[in-house]
């Protein structure tokens, strides 16, 4: 059974990270709780400190932070309506990922700060010259 179950898991990853990179904050929202679990088995397997998991959890690490780090950026023309549903949405949805990457950082300190300086990188410099949405 447990080579089953590892068999579906490498099965549903593709579909997960498509949803999970999906533009659009149902559908995103609809799998959070899946990438909070794979942060969770994440914490779990470093804290046994073996290599010899079926479904490393830690492959999977970089995706999952590039793709959050793609979902938290803002949209050029966004600018937040306290009125507008779905503005609220997506400020749930970024709350619910910062929470996550925290989790993250908590678990992964020295590899959450490589992807951190590697974002940065990427960043336009000087720092003032860069546009809101690469800095948030």
């Amino acid at each position: 059974i447990a080579v089953l179950i590892i068999e579906l898991f490498q099965q549903l990853m593709p579909v997960f990270w498509k949803c999970f990179i999906y533009d659009d904050i149902d559908v995103t929202t609809a799998v959070l709780p899946f990438a909070s679990q794979l942060t969770i088995t994440l914490g779990k397997q470093i804290k046994m400190n073996s290599n010899a998991f079926s479904f490393p959890a830690i492959d999977h690490f970089p995706q999952l932070m590039s793709i959050m780090y793609k979902q938290m950026q803002y949209p050029e023309d966004f600018g937040y309506d306290y009125t507008d549903e779905d503005d609220a949405e997506e400020e749930v949805l970024r709350s619910k990922l910062r929470k996550l990457s925290q989790k993250i950082v908590k678990i992964l300190p020295t590899e959450s700060l490589q992807f951190l300086c590697g974002a940065l990188a990427n960043v336009t410099m000087p720092l003032s010259a860069a546009r809101t949405s690469e800095l948030e």
